[in-house]
C-alpha cells in the first residue's frame, strides 16, 4: 500500500494532557517554502523531529539487513512504494528521482526524461496483461507496456492528477485513489468518483480487495465497495483518524494502518486496536505486508514492527538498519521482506538464520573470543580487552522480546585480565576463565586469580577442559598443565620438561584419551601411559592445530591452519563409503587419513574453530566465514559437500575467532569473530526452494545491439525481443543476454545455457549472464536458458527463444547436388588410374609367383596397404580440393568482379600448391631432393609468401605482424623455402579466429653445422593436443580442428616442409598448448653477405630464359605504352591482360616475339613472379 508522500495530515500532539489539532498538508517537492511563515517552518521541523526521536529503546539482537541506495544505482534513497513483477524485477517508486527497475545484479532507471508522468511515485501495481500502472503525485497515472510510457491526465477523465494508491480487482478493473476520489478503469475508458454523490471530493490513500471480491478504500474515512455500492463503515474507533495502509490477511481479517493511531484489526464484526502500548514501534503506520509464515509487518515512522500473531517484535535503527522511518513494505516471491525507507534507499530483511550481538546490544567489546551458557540459563561473552559480558536469563528476554540485562566484570571486579580466550563450567558450577595473564574462578560471588605462585609458568591460557575424573587441564603458552582441586602440575608434552610447547587445545575423546593441538608440534595423544605424536610426517596437513573433535565414529578431527581439516581414521574397514583414504606407516605404526580442504568447497584452509550441530554436521570457522561440512553424506555416499555461509548468508562477523564457539542448551551454534557474536538458528535456515525468475533478456548481432524487426513477424512488448525470427546465412554471430532472478542472494545465481541445434548438452555452470555462438550454419535453433538460487533450485523449464537461419546459396541442394557429381567424376577417373597401375602390378606378381612365393607374401601384405592408402589418400584430397573448387564452380556462373576473380585465383593456387605439395613429397620420398641453393634475402621470401595468400588473410581478417630483419640472408632454394613459409603460413591463418593475429619472427642461433636462422611463425588458433605435436609433420597426419568448424585434411603441407628444411640440414618443429594457438619453428642456414642491407639480387631470381631475354631501347619504347595498362590488372585477370597483348605488333621482330611468348605463359600459369620479372625488365 502507499503512504502519503511527506503529507501530515490529521496529525494530533498530546500537549498538557489536551489535544490539539493541526490539520497541515505540506507537499515539500510542489510548495515552495516561502508560502509558510517562520512559525509554520519551525512547527513543521519539531513535529518531523519528534517522529525521527521516537524508538530509542535498547533492544536485544541485531538483524540481518542489506539496504541498496544511490550509489548502487536506486534512482533516490527516499521509497515510497515497491512491487514485484511477474517476471521477478522489482520497482521502486521513488519520492522525487523516478522509477527503478531491479534485477538483482543492476539498477535501470526512468524519469520524466524518459516519458514518466512524474518523478514521485506513490504506487505500482502490474496488471493481468502485464502493463505496469505507476501512480504518481502532481501528473496523474502513468502506464507502461514494456516499450514506452502512456500519461493519463484529468483531461482523460481522471478525477485528479494527484494519486496515492493503485488495485486491480478480480475482474480486471483498475481502481486509482487520489486527492479528491477514486477513479476507476474498466479497459475502455475512466469513471471519476466524482459521478457518485456520495464519494465526492473524498480523499482516498489507501485500496485493497478481500477474499470475497469486496474493494476495501481507506482515507479519511473506511468504505467498502461490493460490485453495485459504496457503503461507508462508521465506527467510533474510526474516527477523526486518518487511513495511510490496508491489507487483507491469509485469514481475510482487514488490516488498517493510521496516521498517529497506530493500527486496527478488523474481522468483519469488530475493531481490535494495536498501538505503541501493545508493542507497536510507533503509532504512524505506513505500511502493512505479510510474509509466508502468516507474520504480520507493519512499517512504521519509528522503525519496523513484526506481529506473530501474540506478541510484537520491534527492529529499530541498529546494525545495517540506519533510519527509523518506513514508508513501504512488500513480501517478494521467495519470502523476503522488502523495505522502503525515508532516506536509507531500498532494504532487504535477510531473515533470522543469524542473529548478532555486539556492543549495540550492551556487550563490552565487539570482539568475541570465548562463549558460554551456563546451567542457569546465563550467557557469558569472553572479549578481547573489554572482560566479560553476562546476559542474566538469556533466552527468558530473547523470547518476550525484551532489553537484555547485560553485566559486565572486568580487572576491577577481580578477572586477571581483560583479554578472555576461554571459558568454561566445571562440574561444581564453577566457572573458569582463561585470559592473556592468568586463569581465574569464579564460584558465583567472587573471583580467585591462579599464577605463577600456584605453580604456573605461563600467564597465556587458550584452553580449558575438564576431564571425566573432573581434573582440570590448560592449554597455555608454554605447556599443558593438570588441576586436581588443589594444585596445578606440569604435563610434560615432551621428555625435556624445560622445553615449552604452545599448547592451543586439549580435548578428551570417549575413551579418555586426552588430545594436545600444538603450534608446530602437531597433536599428541596421552592414553594414560605414554604420548604418541602425529605430524606432517605421520599423515596430518599441517603441525599448527588450533581445533579438535571426535565424532560418533570415534574418526578425530583435527583443524589445522593451512591445511584444512584432517580426519585421522579409527577403523578404515568400517569407513568403506569414504574415498581416496591415504595410508602412512612411519614408525612401525599404519595410520590412515582423509583431508578436506577448499578444493572441496571449505571457504579457506585456515581452521580456527569446529563444532558438530545436533544433526551430526561439521561447522568450520575461518578468517572467511563460517562453513558447513555434512558428515551423513561424507560416510554413507562419500561426499564431501560444503555449504558457505559469509556476509552474503547473514553472518556479517566474517573473520572467526580461535575456538569462539558454543552449542547452547536448544541447539543454537554461537560463533565468536571480530565483529560480535553470532547466533545460528537452525530452525530458521530454510532451503529456498523457489525458482529463479529466468528471463532472456535481449539478443545481440557481432556482439552490438541490433533492430530484428525487418527479419521478424513481430518484436513482443513484453520480452523485447524477436518473434519468428528467420536471419540471412551472415548474420550468424549471436550473443544472448540473460538473467535469473532470485533476491535472496542474488550474487549466487548460476546459469547453464545450450543452443538446441547446435549444443549436444548443456553449457557448464556458470556464474555469467550471456553467450555467444558465432558461424552457425543455416538451420533451426532454439537457445534456452536455466538458472538456479543460492540454494541449488534450479528452472525446471527454461527460458527459450526460437529462430532459423537460412542457407547461402552454394549451400542450397541442387548446388551442393552439382559438386557432388563434379568431384564423383574427378574421384571416378583418379581411383580407374590407380586400379589400372594396381593391375598391372598384380600381373607382373603373378608371372613371378612359381619362382617367389615366399616373396608373394609381402607384396600381398603391401598391396592390401597401398589398397587402404589409396582410400585414405582419396578421401582426403577430396576434402582438400572441395572448396577451392566450390569457389572456382559457384563464382564462374556470373560475370566476376574482381573480389571474385581474386577468390577463384586463390582457389586455383591453393590446389595448384597441394599438387605440387602431393608431388614432391612422393617424388623425394625415394630419391634425395636437388637444390638450387643461393644467397637470398629471408625478409624477400616472407614478403613473396605473404603474397601468394593475401586473400586468405583478408577473408580471416587477420593482423599479421612480420617481424623478420630485413638484413637476414640464408644460403637456400628460393622456391623450395618461399613454398615452406607459404605452407606454414596456409596452416596458421586455417586454424586462426577470425580477427586474430600472426606473428613472423627470425633470430640468428648457432649449431654445430654453422650459423642458421631461426624462423617461427605464431599464431592464436585452437591449439594442439600434446600428444599430436610428434605426429604432425608425418606423412598424411592430421590435427582436430572441430572448433573452427574445419575437416580433417592430409597434412601433406607440412610434410613437404619437413622433408625440404631437412634437404637444407635444418630442423623443424612445433610448440603448442590447446586453446592457446602455436609456434611452428625451422632453421634454415644463414648466409654471410656483408653490406646487402638487404637488397635483391634480382638477377638470382630470373629464370635462365629471363636472364637471356634482352630488350633494346626501340624494344622498351614499343612496350612502354603498354605497362601502365598492365600495372592496373593482376595477373589472374586472363581475359583483360590477353586483350592488351594482342594489341602488340611484333613486325618480325624476335625479342619482342621471345617477350610476349613468355608474357602469355605467365598470364596462362597465374606466375606473379614472372609476370611481373616481364614488366621490370620494360622499367
Amino acid at each position: 500500500m502507499a503512504r502519503i508522500p511527506i503529507l501530515l495530515n490529521f496529525l494530533y500532539l498530546k500537549s498538557f494532557g489536551q489535544f490539539f489539532r493541526i490539520n497541515i498538508i505540506v507537499l515539500l517537492h510542489k510548495c515552495p517554502m516561502r508560502y509558510f511563515n517562520a512559525h509554520m517552518i519551525r512547527l513543521f521541523q519539531f513535529v518531523v523531529l519528534v517522529f525521527l526521536m521516537v524508538g530509542t529503546e535498547c533492544y536485544s539482537q541485531v538483524k540481518n539487513f542489506k539496504f541498496y541506495s544511490v550509489e548502487d544505482g536506486l534512482a533516490q534513497s527516499q521509497v515510497n512504494s515497491i512491487y514485484q513483477d511477474s517476471k521477478g524485477n522489482l520497482w521502486i517508486g521513488t519520492n522525487g528521482g523516478g522509477l527503478s527497475i531491479f534485477n538483482g545484479r543492476s539498477f535501470k532507471n526512468y524519469t520524466e526524461k524518459e516519458g514518466l508522468g512524474s518523478n514521485i511515485i506513490n504506487s505500482i501495481i502490474e496488471d493481468s496483461k502485464g502493463r505496469m500502472w505507476f501512480a504518481t503525485w502532481g501528473n496523474g497515472i502513468s502506464m507502461f507496456d514494456g516499450k514506452s510510457f502512456t500519461i493519463y491526465t484529468m483531461d482523460d477523465g481522471l478525477c485528479d492528477d494527484k494519486f496515492y494508491d493503485i488495485l486491480e480487482d478480480s475482474y480486471g478493473n483498475i481502481w486509482f485513489g487520489s486527492r479528491t476520489g477514486i477513479t476507476m478503469y474498466d479497459g475502455k475508458e475512466f469513471k471519476c468518483s466524482m459521478d457518485w454523490k456520495e464519494l465526492e471530493k473524498i480523499q482516498i490513500t489507501a485500496i485493497n480487495e478481500d477474499r470475497n471480491g469486496v474493494i476495501w478504500f481507506g482515507g479519511r474515512k473506511l468504505m467498502r465497495y461490493n460490485g453495485q455500492e459504496f457503503q461507508i463503515i462508521e465506527s467510533k474507533e474510526l474516527e477523526n483518524i486518518g487511513i495511510t495502509a490496508l491489507h487483507v490477511d491469509n485469514k481475510g481479517d482487514l488490516w488498517i494502518g493510521t496516521w498517529q493511531n497506530g493500527v486496527f484489526k478488523y474481522d468483519g464484526s469488530e475493531f481490535t486496536s494495536y498501538t505503541t502500548q501493545n508493542g507497536l514501534t510507533h503509532n504512524i503506520v505506513s505500511s502493512i505486508t505479510e510474509d509466508k509464515e502468516g507474520n504480520i509487518w507493519l512499517g512504521t515512522y519509528g522503525g519496523l514492527t513484526k506481529y506473530n500473531g501474540s506478541v510484537f517484535e520491534k527492529y529499530t535503527p541498529k546494525g545495517e538498519l540506519k533510519v527509523s522511518v518506513i514508508y513501504s513494505l512488500m513480501v517478494d516471491f521467495e519470502g523476503n521482506l522488502w523495505i522502503g525507507t525515508a532516506g536509507q534507499g531500498l532494504g532487504v530483511f535477510q531473515g533470522e538464520r543469524f542473529i548478532h550481538f555486539n556492543r549495540e546490544v550492551g556487550i563490552n567489546n565487539d570482539m568475541i573470543w570465548s562463549i558460554l551458557e551456563d546451567r542457569k540459563g546465563n550467557m557469558w561473552f569472553g572479549t578481547y580487552g573489554g572482560g566479560v559480558s553476562r546476559v542474566e536469563n538469556f533466552y527468558e528476554k530473547i523470547d518476550a522480546f525484551k532489553p537484555l540485562d547485560i553485566k559486565h566484570f572486568t580487572e576491577k571486579d577481580g578477572i586477571s585480565n581483560d583479554r578472555i580466550y576461554n571459558i568454561i563450567e566445571a562440574k561444581n558450577g564453577d566457572i573458569w576463565f582463561g585470559t592473556w595473564n592468568g586463569l581465574t574462578k569464579y564460584d558465583g560471588k567472587s573471583f580467585k586469580t591462579f599464577g605463577k605462585k600456584d605453580g604456573l609458568e605461563s600467564t597465556i591460557f587458550y584452553s580449558i577442559m575438564e576431564d571425566k575424573k573432573g581434573d582440570l587441564w590448560v592449554g597455555t603458552l608454554g605447556g599443558a598443565y593438570k588441576y586436581d582441586g588443589t594444585s596445578f602440575n606440569k604435563f610434560a608434552i615432551k621428555d625435556d620438561m624445560d622445553e615449552n610447547v604452545n599448547i592451543y587445545i586439549v580435548y578428551e575423546d570417549r575413551k579418555g584419551n586426552l588430545w594436545f593441538g600444538t603450534e608446530g608440534e602437531g597433536v599428541f595423544k596421552y592414553n594414560g601411559n605414554r604420548l604418541i605424536q602425529y605430524t606432517q610426517e605421520h599423515g596430518l596437513a599441517s603441525n599448527l592445530i588450533i581445533s579438535i573433535l571426535q565424532d560418533e565414529k570415534e574418526n578425530m578431527w583435527f583443524g589445522t591452519y593451512g591445511g584444512g581439516i584432517s580426519i585421522l581414521i579409527d577403523n578404515p574397514q568400517e569407513s568403506t563409503q569414504i574415498k581416496d583414504i591415504k595410508e602412512f606407516k612411519k614408525g612401525g605404526r599404519t595410520i590412515y587419513w582423509d583431508y578436506v580442504t577448499t578444493e572441496d568447497g571449505l571457504s579457506d584452509d585456515g581452521i580456527i574453530l569446529m563444532i558438530f550441530d545436533d544433526k551430526g554436521n561439521l561447522w568450520v570457522g575461518n578468517n572467511k566465514g563460517v562453513d558447513k561440512f555434512y558428515t551423513n553424506g561424507y560416510y554413507n555416499y562419500g561426499t564431501k559437500l560444503v555449504e558457505n555461509f559469509g556476509k552474503e548468508e547473514g553472518f556479517v562477523g566474517i573473520e572467526c575467532n580461535a575456538n569462539a564457539t558454543f552449542k547452547d542448551s536448544r541447539g543454537n551454534l554461537w560463533f565468536g569473530t571480530i565483529n560480535g557474536a553470532s547466533m545460528y538458528n537452525p530452525g530458521e535456515d530454510k532451503i529456498n526452494q523457489a525458482e529463479p525468475f529466468t528471463n532472456i533478456i535481449k539478443t545481440r548481432l557481432f556482439f552490438e545491439d541490433y533492430d530484428f524487426s525487418k527479419y521478424a513477424d513481430r518484436i513482443n512488448k513484453a520480452t523485447n525481443l524477436p518473434e519468428g525470427l528467420i536471419l540471412p546465412y551472415d548474420k550468424n554471430h549471436l550473443t544472448f543476454d540473460f538473467i535469473g532472478i532470485s533476491l535472496t542472494i542474488p550474487e549466487k545465481v548460476k546459469y547453464q545455457y545450450r543452443l538446441v541445434g547446435f549444443d549436444k548438452d548443456w553449457s557448464p555452470i556458470t556464474k555469467e549472464t550471456y553467450a555467444t555462438y558465432s558461424n552457425l550454419f543455416h538451420g533451426n535453433y532454439e537457445f534456452q536458458v536455466r538458472s538456479c538460487n543460492n540454494d541449488g533450485t534450479w528452472n525446471k523449464q527454461p527460458a527459450r527463444f526460437a529462430f532459423a537461419i537460412v542457407p547461402p546459396v552454394w549451400k542450397t541442394p541442387w548446388f551442393i547436388i552439382l559438386c557432388l557429381v563434379s568431384i564423383s567424376g574427378l574421384l571416378y577417373l583418379f581411383v580407374r588410374l590407380r586400379t589400372n597401375t594396381l593391375q598391372r602390378e598384380k600381373t607382373v606378381l603373378a608371372d613371378r609367383v612359381d619362382e617367389r612365393t615366399t616373396e608373394l607374401k609381402g607384396a600381398y601384405e603391401n598391396l592390401k596397404r597401398l589398397e587402404k592408402h589409396k582410400e585414405t589418400l582419396t578421401e582426403m584430397i577430396v576434402h582438400d580440393l572441395k572448396n577451392p573448387l566450390n569457389s572456382i564452380i559457384g563464382f564462374s556462373k556470373r560475370q566476376p568482379g574482381k573480389n571474385e576473380t581474386e577468390a577463384i585465383h586463390q582457389a586455383g593456387v591453393q590446389m595448384y600448391n597441394m599438387v605440387l605439395n602431393i608431388l614432391d613429397v612422393q617424388k623425394y620420398d625415394d630419391s634425395d631432393v636437388k637444390l638450387d641453393k643461393a644467397d637470398y634475402p629471408l625478409s624477400l621470401m616472407v614478403h613473396d609468401a605473404l603474397r601468394q595468400i593475401k586473400l586468405l588473410i583478408k577473408q580471416k581478417s587477420l593482423k599479421i605482424e612480420n617481424r623478420v630483419k630485413p638484413d637476414y640472408h640464408a644460403t637456400v632454394d628460393f622456391e623450395i623455402i618461399s613454398r615452406v613459409i607459404v605452407n606454414m603460413l596456409t596452416n596458421s591463418v586455417k586454424y586462426s579466429p577470425v580477427g586474430g593475429k600472426v606473428i613472423i619472427k627470425a633470430d640468428e642461433v648457432k649449431k654445430k653445422g654453422g650459423d642458421f636462422l631461426k624462423v617461427s611463425i605464431e599464431d592464436e588458433g585452437i591449439g594442439i593436443p600434446h600428444e599430436n605435436l610428434e605426429k604432425i609433420f608425418d606423412k598424411y597426419s592430421q590435427v582436430d580442428a572441430k572448433k573452427l568448424g574445419q575437416t580433417r585434411s592430409t597434412g601433406i603441407g607440412l610434410t613437404f616442409c619437413k622433408m625440404m628444411v631437412e634437404a637444407h640440414s635444418g630442423e623443424i618443429w612445433a610448440l603448442s598448448e590447446v586453446g592457446k594457438g602455436a609456434t611452428f619453428y625451422f632453421t634454415i642456414p644463414k648466409a654471410e653477405v656483408e653490406d646487402m642491407m638487404g637488397e635483391v639480387n634480382l638477377d638470382a631470381l630470373m629464370t635462365d630464359e629471363m636472364k637471356r631475354l634482352e630488350l633494346s631501347g626501340g624494344d622498351k619504347k614499343i612496350l612502354i605504352p603498354l605497362l601502365e595498362s598492365f600495372k592496373q590488372l593482376e595477373v589472374y585477370e586472363t581475359s583483360k591482360n590477353m586483350e592488351i597483348l594482342n594489341t602488340l605488333t611484333l613486325n618480325g621482330n624476335e625479342a619482342l616475339n621471345q617477350w610476349r611468348s613468355e608474357m602469355e605463359t605467365a598470364i596462362f600459369n597465374c606466375d606473379e613472379t614472372k609476370y611481373q620479372d616481364l614488366l621490370q625488365l620494360i622499367e
